[in-house]
């Protein structure tokens, strides 16, 4: 027979494996603000035609000597159309999952 003292052990181990995954969102998936085209609220969705993209680019003088980071980049336009120019780009979306 075991005892109290195994069964607390267990029972703590337990505790710690799920408070883990929790933590990690490894059992809850967090719920992530995603951003749509016409959405009302305080989320702002900002897209620009393709065009107006290359004409922020060249007003910018980009080059292949250049190191684009775009905040809030979306669908990533903008970095993808400075690599397609030489550039290094970069993207940073903060979504948050709380």
């Amino acid at each position: 027979m075991k005892s109290i003292h195994t069964y607390k052990q267990l029972f703590l181990v337990l505790s710690f494996a799920f408070a883990t995954a929790v933590v990690t969102g490894r059992i809850i998936k967090p719920r992530c603000n995603v951003p749509e085209v016409g959405q009302q609220g305080k989320d702002v969705v900002w897209v620009p035609p393709q065009e107006l993209v290359d004409t922020m680019l060249a007003i910018a003088k980009v080059t292949p000597a250049d190191y684009l980071i775009d905040l809030g980049s979306g669908d990533g336009r903008t970095v993808i159309s400075a690599a397609k120019r030489g550039a290094r780009a970069m993207e940073l979306n903060i979504i948050p999952t709380w």
